[in-house]
């Protein structure tokens, strides 16, 4: 029985050292495939890096030419402000030019117009002369009848009997006979516009 106990455990540790060399053979295969997968995702890695690179290069050219073109726009602009900035002070001298002619030419026009003035208001008050200051009295039988005072009373009696209508002309009739002034307002005659003088 012992020689079986020898034999059983010489065969499981027979068992146990293949297991052991199996183990450590799959375990190689295991390292060498993931060796070989990190050298492939490695050159992968290397690729990647080489596209990222050529890309940052690319974008670091286009970046730099994208500068230089808007550096030259800069500059392009910068001319072109500093040449209107240089043509401000020839333009602003031809502005006052300008508004000097204007205003010399507005003078000249106001004072003709005022010479025109001063000639038509002067024509105004040579030809027209004022009228005389005249009085008009009429004398009948012993009575003296002042005419503005006739007008007055007419003028006075039309307003009391009618506000706010409109005089806009009036004709008097005297009949010293009858010591009464009839009157007409504005071509209307009735036989109660009449005043007792």
């Amino acid at each position: 029985m012992l020689i079986d106990k020898r034999s059983i455990l010489k065969e499981a540790m027979a068992r146990a050292a293949a297991r052991s060399i199996i183990a450590a053979e799959e375990e190689k295969r295991t390292a060498a495939a993931n060796k070989h997968r990190h050298s492939v995702g490695a050159k992968r890695a290397e690729k990647t890096n080489d596209e990222n690179r050529g890309i940052e290069i690319m974008a670091k050219k286009t970046a730099k030419e994208t500068v230089e073109e808007l550096k030259k726009s800069a500059e392009t602009a910068v001319e072109t402000v500093e040449t209107e900035i240089a043509k401000i002070p020839e333009k602003t001298e031809k502005v006052k030019k300008a508004a000097a002619a204007k205003v010399t030419k507005a003078k000249k026009d106001i004072e003709a117009k005022a010479d025109d003035v001063k000639a038509a208001v002067k024509k105004a008050g040579t030809t027209k002369k004022a009228d005389p200051k005249v009085d008009v009295v009429v004398e009948f039988a012993g009575k003296q009848i002042v005419a503005k005072d006739v007008k007055d009373a007419v003028l006075k009696a039309y307003k009391k009997a009618n506000k706010g209508v409109e005089i806009k002309t009036v004709e008097i009739y005297i009949k010293p006979e009858e010591n009464a002034a009839y009157y007409v307002v504005n071509g209307d005659a009735k036989p109660e516009y009449k005043v007792e003088l």
